[in-house]
């Protein structure tokens, strides 16, 4: 029931069955009518919302697609470019309108090149739908770079297979930084291995976890051996326990040390080192020890022979000064007597 239909006059009228008949007819029909308008309306604003709706999800779609920093591309399932952003124009050079239905082939460096991109997605989607990896691409104008991608399987509401989403980002700087860091690490290991000097790499609590090979020469010992090993407890005399604690609470402190001190070799014999403990620090935070050590041992035994020389030629010389104070003393009392007799004769002669 939609409501009443109310027939007002201004004489007594009589409605015969056949009239209520036709009356309730059209009350029914203007009721339908009524139903088919709401119905409308309603339906024409359930449409208008979802339109509504549906322009609002693709500004939103449209404002992240174009605000991503990465390269986007929407494609089919055979590679044929659907959709991609500005950055994508930006990065590979191309109007995107302009390859719109060809194939992704147009960046990759030949036909090979492709196939194999094709292959590496496909095993990738066999495993979980999406992928990670690294590829070379080309740019318009013919200069090929590094880029890493991602790319994912598009599917509908019933889980049909629709397209492919991939985001491409220009890894170009993050090579070169990655190159420049291995050529930094080479050069170290090559600076560390041949170093004179001997060097043990420590984490924070002194443990061992590389030598070089001028460490296994003075100290005897193999990297297979000490590896895991804190290092004081190898080759510092039990009488510099103390000592090398302070050392190494001052490194774990930032500071560097350069001490001289004694240390023991693998088959006990002991000799006089120079100590430089450098902290390695990434971010402010210690991670690591480099303790170095310079063979002092020749050194020091010339300098106490050097010592002892000097003390020897001390004694010379303390015992020249002696001989010659004595000796001038021995010669002088004679001497005086002569002299002295020298001047009364020379006095007597000029008389």
């Amino acid at each position: 029931v939609l409501g009443i239909m109310n027939l007002v006059g201004t004489a007594d009228v009589l409605f015969s069955e056949d009239d209520l008949r036709v009356l309730n007819s059209i009350g029914n029909q203007i009721g339908i009518a009524i139903e088919r308008c709401r119905m409308h309306e309603h339906l024409e604003e359930l449409v208008n919302e979802k339109t509504s709706r549906l322009r609002e999800s693709e500004l939103w779609f449209r404002t992240i697609f174009n605000s991503q920093q990465d390269a986007v591309f929407v494609l089919t399932t055979d590679q044929r470019i659907i959709n991609a952003n500005k950055v994508a124009e930006k990065m590979l050079g191309y109007s995107i309108d302009k390859v719109k239905n060809l194939s992704t082939e147009i960046f990759h460096v030949d036909h090979e090149h492709f196939i194999r991109f094709g292959e590496l997605m496909r095993k990738a989607f066999e495993k979980n739908g999406a992928a990670r990896f690294e590829f070379k691409l080309k740019r318009k104008d013919g200069n090929v770079f590094p880029t890493g991608h991602i790319v994912s399987l598009l599917r509908n509401n019933k889980n049909e297979l629709i397209g492919i989403l991939s985001v491409i980002r220009d890894i170009t700087e993050r090579k070169r930084a990655e190159e420049e860091i291995i050529s930094q690490k080479n050069r170290f290991a090559q600076l560390f291995d041949n170093s004179p000097i001997a060097i043990a790499l420590l984490d924070v609590n002194d443990k061992i976890l590389l030598i070089n090979e001028s460490f296994s020469v003075l100290f005897g010992y193999s990297l297979e051996e000490i590896e895991g090993h804190v290092l004081n407890d190898l080759i510092v005399l039990p009488e510099l326990k103390e000592e090398t604690k302070h050392y190494s609470d001052q490194i774990r402190e930032g500071n560097q040390i350069n001490e001289k001190s004694f240390r023991r070799k693998k088959e006990g014999t002991i000799i006089y080192v120079q100590i430089i403990g450098v902290p390695i620090k990434v971010n402010d935070k210690i991670i690591g020890i480099y303790s170095m050590y310079v063979d002092l041992t020749q050194r020091k035994k010339a300098e106490e022979e050097l010592i002892k020389a000097k003390e020897q030629s001390e004694g010379m010389n303390r015992l020249k000064n002696f001989f010659l104070s004595n000796m001038s003393h021995e010669l002088r009392t004679p001497l005086i007597s002569v002299l002295g007799f020298a001047e009364l004769l020379q006095q007597e002669l000029k008389d």
